[in-house]
């Protein structure tokens, strides 16, 4: 809960890549590309519109190096002509809202050009990555700028909906709201100090989506910080700083006071819902840790 990849621009629906649909062709644009599912009526992106889409990329090995659906949000990117024949950004012109495609890239197209002159271990020349792709909207941007900021004004009053269902679900009877909005139960009372802002705790927890799927947890040597200083997430820093030592408890944190739309790459989907089961073993009176 600190605050806290190669990155390549890249959907995992596997009974899209099961069937082999359409044949691997060549465009005229020099896209290498296989079409899974494609309206050849449909409507294109122009130039500046904005595309939302799910993608995995996967090495000439096929092995995954990134897979959006796993970590739990599409990608948006510009429609735009690709630096070289052959491109991503070319092949993503061709589709439209719903097809599916695979993009095959040349190795030798994507890491040329400054700062990427040497081919990575997995990458060998002469060879293609894979882009598979699920194309879900084509919007301007005026339009999608609408829709996330309807989404993003609608997020709190959900997020609340959801902890207090969460509350219920565990029985969580006696949980307050913070000032922040975080909501914190008490499950074992402490009878020792309460930190104050720069003292060092140190605690044992457990960090959970809502689904219960268990992100990150320490219950052997346990983390130590300094409370109130910003070096953990607003929400966490918050809520550790209202118990008392010896305490547990259950810490349900907005997205936003956790780790907001970017999420945590591999472990916590963006705009996610966070809970803490947190035991409060140690508080050092304007002690930094060592």
């Amino acid at each position: 809960m600190q605050k806290k990849r190669w990155v390549l621009p890249v959907l995992a629906a596997a009974t899209l890549w099961s069937c082999n649909q359409f044949k691997v062709s060549v465009a005229e644009n020099g896209v290498k590309y296989q079409f899974h599912e494609h309206d050849e009526k449909g409507k294109v992106a122009k130039d500046g519109e904005v595309l939302t889409f799910h993608m995995v990329v996967k090495t000439p090995g096929d092995s995954v190096l990134r897979d959006s659906q796993k970590e739990g949000q599409p990608l948006v990117m510009l429609a735009q002509k690709g630096p070289y024949k052959g491109s991503f950004e070319d092949g993503m012109k061709m589709l439209a809202a719903g097809d599916s495609a695979t993009f095959f890239i040349s190795v030798d197209s994507l890491f040329r050009g400054p700062g990427a002159t040497q081919l990575p271990p997995f990458a060998k020349a002469g060879t293609d990555f894979k882009f598979q792709v699920k194309l879900l909207k084509i919007e301007t941007q005026e339009a999608f700028q609408k829709r996330a900021e309807t989404e993003r004004s609608a997020r709190p009053k959900k997020e609340a909906g959801d902890i207090s269902a969460y509350i219920a679900k565990n029985n969580l009877k006696n949980a307050v709201t913070l000032p922040s909005g975080v909501q914190y139960a008490t499950t074992q009372p402490g009878t020792g100090p309460a930190p104050a802002k720069g003292d060092t705790v140190k605690v044992f927890y457990a960090g959970k989506l809502l689904s219960g799927k268990i992100f990150d947890e320490n219950h052997k040597e346990g983390l130590t910080f300094p409370v109130g200083i910003g070096q953990m997430i607003p929400g966490f820093d918050e809520a550790v700083q209202t118990m008392k030592k010896g305490e547990k408890g259950v810490i349900m944190i907005p997205s936003a006071l956790g780790y907001g739309e970017q999420g945590s790459p591999g472990a916590i989907p963006p705009n996610s819902v966070l809970v803490f089961e947190v035991e409060l073993i140690d508080v050092k009176k304007g002690k930094l840790p060592v």
